[in-house]
This record gives structure tokens, sequence and C-alpha cells, in this order.
């Protein structure tokens, strides 16, 4: 009866080797089946991104030289002016919709940062020679043929110059990203026939495996709790980690709005400290003429001077959007902060360079000698900055007052 049951023990024992070698195989071949496909399917899109795309830049490309064309006519002073004037603007539209099929074409591509960031700086060029032309064309009669030329050297050429350069940079940097692509669907395509020539070795390394796995269960339960007690630190760290995050402006690296809710609500009742914010005069102006990832890139540069000039004096808070915050130290003198404050203002607005953008924006701010109990919590704290700095800059900003009154 014993040998029965050893016999029977050992058929089940094999059957399910069996079975599951069977099902890693099957495994396998369908997950070679898939790469196989994905393969296929990332080469054919990977072709028709590229074609499509310098298809685009390359339509923009020549409308920009049609315009030149067109352009150096105005100076000259040859040819029908409103037949000029208007296969100009035709050929603007033209690249407008180009611009919008390329960015549609690009939206959901992860491996064309940098094309995509270059072919936006030279849409912003494109933008900034279509305003230019828009401003002189009508002047150009009323010109001299030398100041037509001067004009034209000294204002148009250069932003037309700078574009062309541009997208030629972005092609480029789309064919070096699709040679990337090849080659990563080459070690890809290498692998998939590395996996292929040895299913069937795996499948044996299964069955080993399986049957090393039964003779040894008692160390696999020790491997098993070991590695639980290894996932619950990882977790824990990982709580930290969101922890953080969850208390950090991820655009800037500063501490956020929760973060400053957590540093000020304790102290409200028994402190007294000194508190100031400060906001970019008309910001949204920038993300509209240059777009969100030039306005981001700004408030990077922001924040890092004002991290670099204030951050042993205060603990820097970046709140809303382009607003910070300043919570002074303690070894900062009440008679010290407005002076301060005046300084961050004009930190704020001094020059920046953004893509080989100048840049330069005004702001506004106001200073907060904060007593015990003045406030019930942090949010109607910042809504008296926030009312202060409000005011002025509906009288023209450029400037930061104490809040009073309170």
């Amino acid at each position: 009866m014993a040998g029965n049951n050893n016999n029977q023990n050992n058929s089940k024992f094999d059957a399910r080797v069996y079975i599951f070698a069977g099902v890693l195989m099957l495994a396998v071949t369908l997950i070679n089946m898939w790469l196989t496909d994905r393969l296929y399917a990332t080469n054919n899109n990977t072709r028709d991104s590229v074609v499509n795309s310098i298809t685009y830049v390359s339509q923009i490309n020549d409308n920009m030289s049609k315009i030149n064309r067109n352009v150096l006519m105005l100076v000259a002073g040859v040819g029908n002016t409103k037949n000029i004037v208007d296969e100009i603007s035709d050929e603007f539209v033209d690249i407008d919709e180009a611009e919008k099929a390329y960015l549609e074409l690009k939206k959901d591509d992860e491996h064309s940062g940098m094309e995509l960031r270059r072919f936006k700086a030279a849409m912003a060029f494109e933008k900034a020679y279509h305003q230019k032309m828009y401003d002189l064309q009508d002047q150009f009669l009323g010109m001299e043929a030398a100041e037509r030329n001067t004009a034209y050297i000294q204002e148009i050429h250069p932003l037309q110059t700078t574009c062309a350069e541009m997208l030629e940079a972005s092609i480029d940097l789309g064919k070096k990203s699709t040679q990337a692509m090849i080659e990563y669907n080459g070690y890809t395509r290498i692998m998939i026939l590395v996996i292929m020539a040895t299913v069937f070795f795996v499948a044996e390394a299964g069955i080993f495996i399986v049957a090393l796995i039964t003779r040894r269960q008692q160390m696999a339960l020790e491997r098993r709790a070991q590695m639980l007690e290894e996932i619950d630190t990882k977790l824990q760290s990982s709580r930290q980690k969101v922890g953080e995050i969850a208390l950090t402006n991820i655009l800037t690296g500063m501490k956020n709005r929760y973060a400053l809710d957590n540093d000020l609500t304790d102290r409200l009742e028994k402190d007294q400290f000194n508190i100031a914010v400060f906001d970019m005069d008309n910001f949204r102006s920038i993300n509209d003429m240059y777009g969100y990832d030039f306005g981001d890139e700004y408030l990077i540069m922001v924040a890092e001077k004002l991290k670099e000039e204030y951050g042993d004096i205060a603990e820097i808070y970046n709140i809303t959007g382009n607003e910070f915050c300043f919570l002074f130290n303690s070894d900062v003198p009440d008679s010290q902060t407005q002076r301060i404050a005046e300084r961050v203002i004009q930190t704020m607005s001094g020059y920046f360079n953004v893509y080989n953008i100048g840049v330069q924006l005004s702001a506004s701010g106001s200073v907060y000698h904060y007593l015990p109990g003045d406030c019930l919590n942090v949010a109607s704290l910042l809504v008296k900055l926030d009312n202060v700095m409000r005011n002025i800059k509906m009288n023209g900003g450029n400037a930061v007052a104490p809040v009073v009154g309170i």
C-alpha cells in the first residue's frame, strides 16, 4: 500500500511537472508571438511617424522659404504688393496647419522630447517672424529702398534664419531618434530569436526548478519570509518618499502649499514670525506668447535664483503656479524684512535667458509681521497677504507692501 501510494504520488508529481512544462512552453510561445507583433507594429509606427514628421517640418521650411522670397520682393519693391501680401498670409496659414498636424502626431511620442522642444522653439520664432511681418508689411510702401533693406536685415532676416536653423535641427534630432529606435528594434529582434531558440531548454529548466522547489519547500518558505520582510521595508521607504513628494512642488523642487500648512499650523497660536509672498506680474502673457514649456523653464530659473540668493535666510515655498512664499528665519530682524522683500522683487524682475530668448517681468509682493493669534489657520493668513499683493498689482505692480490694519 505504501508503494502504491508512493507510485501514485510520483505519478501526480510527474503529471504536475509536465503540465507545468506545457504551460510554460505555451506562455513562452505566446510571448514570442506578442513580441513579434509588437516589433512589426513598432517598425510601422516609427516609419510612418518619421515620414510624416519630416514631411510636416519640410513643408513648414518650404513655406518659410516662399515667405522669405516674397518678403524680399516687398523689400525690393518688385511685383504687385497686394498679391504678395496675400501670398505671405496664405503661407502662414499653411504653416499653422502643418504645425497643428505635427503636434498632433507627436503628442503621444515619448521618444521625441528634444525634437519636439526644438520644433516648438522654431515655431516661437516663426510666430515672432509673422508678427514682425504684420507690423512692417504695410510700412514698406512708405519707406525708401535703403530703409526697407535695413528693416529686413535687422528685424526680419534674423528671425527667419533662426527659425530655419531650428527646423533643420528638429529634422536632425528626429532622424537620430529614429535611428535609435531602429537599433532598439534590431536588438528586440535578436532577443526574440534567442527566446525562440531556447524555448525547449527553458521548459526543461522549468521541470528542474519544479523538482527543486518540491524538495526544498522549507527553504522556499524561509526565502519567502525574508522577501516579505524586504518588501515591507521597501513599502515603508516608498511611503516616506510619497510623503516627501506630496509636500514638494514637482516643477521647482521647492516645498509646496501643503508643506507650508504642516510647518506653520502649530505656530499660529504661540509664535511670531515674518512671512512674505511674491508673484510675477502678468505671467500668463509668457505662457500665451511662448507656450507652457517655455513658461515652466522660466519659472524654474526664477526658483533657482531665489534659492541661491535667499535660501540661507528663509524657507522658500512654491505655493501656487508662479507664487512664492518666504518664511523668514527667526534671526532675521523685523526691520530688515521689508528691505529684503524689495531685493526679492528686484531679483524676480531680473533678466532671464530662456531658450536663447531674453525674458523680463516685474513682480509684486507683500510682507506680514505676524503676531501670535492673528489668524485661525494658514489659509486666512495667505488670504491677507494675497489681498495686499492683489491691490499692488491693481495699481501697476512691481512693488511690495506690508500687511497692516490687522
